[in-house]
C-alpha cells in the first residue's frame, strides 16, 4: 500500500499570476500639470472679463447686477460641490 503524505499541499501566492507594476510605469502614466499648460491656464484665467456685464448693468441697473454678481457663484457652487461630492463617493478610483 502507497502511504498518503499529511503535509499540507503548497499553494502559491495570491499574486503569483498578477502582472506587476513598478513605480517607473506609475510615474510615467499618471498626468501632471506641466509648466507650458500651466502658463496657459494662469493667462486664461487672469486675461479672461465677464462677457455680458454691461448687458446686466444695463438691464437690471448697478445695485442688482453687483448683488446678482455676488450671489449668483454661490447658487452655482452649493449644487456643483454637492454633485462632485456625490460622485467622488460612486466612483472613489483616481484618474478620471
Amino acid at each position: 500500500m502507497a502511504t498518503q503524505s499529511t503535509a499540507p499541499p503548497e499553494d502559491p501566492p495570491p499574486t503569483a499570476g498578477l502582472p506587476t507594476t513598478t513605480t517607473a510605469s506609475t510615474a510615467k502614466s499618471a498626468n501632471k500639470l506641466t509648466l507650458i499648460p500651466l502658463i496657459f491656464l494662469i493667462y486664461f484665467e487672469v486675461a479672461g472679463r465677464p462677457f455680458g456685464e454691461e448687458p446686466a448693468v444695463q438691464a437690471a441697473g448697478p445695485l442688482f447686477a453687483i448683488l446678482g454678481f455676488l450671489i449668483f457663484p454661490f447658487i452655482w457652487s452649493v449644487p456643483e460641490a454637492l454633485i462632485t461630492a456625490e460622485l467622488s463617493t460612486a466612483f472613489p478610483g483616481n484618474g478620471g
